[in-house]
């Protein structure tokens, strides 16, 4: 069975960041670089420079991460933000740790040389939808990542609609597979949904698995008060809203889910726009 590990690779130097991906895989496609690894996938997600929020989706799809900061700046001051309210294991680097240790010390990320740390995800009984297409002669398909062990003619629960899905066969690296493992990156082509539907899918969960749309919301000191926010979980994005320390999101996601990152874009000026983070209550 197929699985693997998935790394975040955040940086405000472009150049650096497409090197360390360079040397943890090979590109697949934009931002997405993929090794082999025994028994698994490797895959290095590399989000586009000044996009906080597909920054937060692909850290929150993580099982680690690498941060490396270039010229101590606000766009460095959020992703060091970012990566603590993840609560991800990770480890920073940069030219100037003096200047790192005095602007970031208080956050407690780890500093040192960059290592390969491949770390596989428990199974959390979903399977997040990055997007979904139709493909002549196979029907509805849907790219994403699996957290769960998925297996040809499983039946899974679209979210959020509700419908019943049949998993008619499963692609890794463009390889036809028989079941996945938490960690792959995944090609699913379903059976019981029609295209359309299935764009506004963000998961296929396991039937039985229990949801929830509230959580406690914990902010960061450096951040001004919000009573809004996009919050990310496991890669599903929503909006919540923000009530003291409850969140209450407009999409319900997996119990499974344990923490989220809040990003607040509408942030006054000088005030950071990650608010912080997001616990089971």
């Amino acid at each position: 069975m197929v699985g693997g590990s998935v790394i975040t690779v955040l940086s405000n130097d472009e150049a650096k960041a497409v090197g360390i991906a360079e040397r943890l895989g090979k590109r697949g496609e934009e931002g997405v670089y993929y090794r082999r690894l025994e028994g698994g996938v490797r895959t290095v997600l590399v989000p586009r420079r000044g996009d906080l929020l597909k920054a937060a989706e692909c850290l929150t799809l993580s099982t680690y991460y690498y941060l490396y900061v270039g010229e101590i700046d606000a766009e460095a001051a959020e992703l060091a933000l970012l990566a603590k309210a993840s609560g991800l294991g990770g480890r920073a680097a940069t030219d100037d740790e003096a200047a790192f240790r005095r602007y970031f010390g208080e956050l407690g990320l780890e500093l040192g040389e960059l290592e390969d740390v491949d770390r596989r995800p428990d199974d959390l009984r979903y399977i997040y939808v990055e997007r979904a297409f139709n493909v002549r002669g196979v029907g509805p398909v849907a790219i994403g990542f699996a957290y769960t062990d998925v297996r040809i003619h499983d039946k899974l629960v679209a979210l959020p609609s509700g419908v019943e899905v049949d998993v008619k066969s499963i692609q890794i690296l463009d390889e036809d597979q028989r079941e996945a493992a938490p960690g792959a990156r995944v090609g699913l082509a379903l059976r019981g949904i029609e295209v359309e539907e299935l764009k506004e899918t963000y998961a296929l969960i396991k039937k039985g698995t229990p949801l929830v749309d509230r959580f406690k919301a914990v902010k960061f000191k450096w951040a001004a008060d919000a009573d809004r926010g996009h919050v990310f979980l496991g890669g599903i994005r929503a909006m919540a809203a923000i009530r003291g320390q409850e969140a209450v999101l407009d999409r319900a996601v997996p119990a499974t889910l344990r923490r989220g990152v809040v990003v607040n874009v509408n942030a006054r000026p000088k005030s950071p726009k990650v608010y912080g983070y997001l616990e089971a209550p």
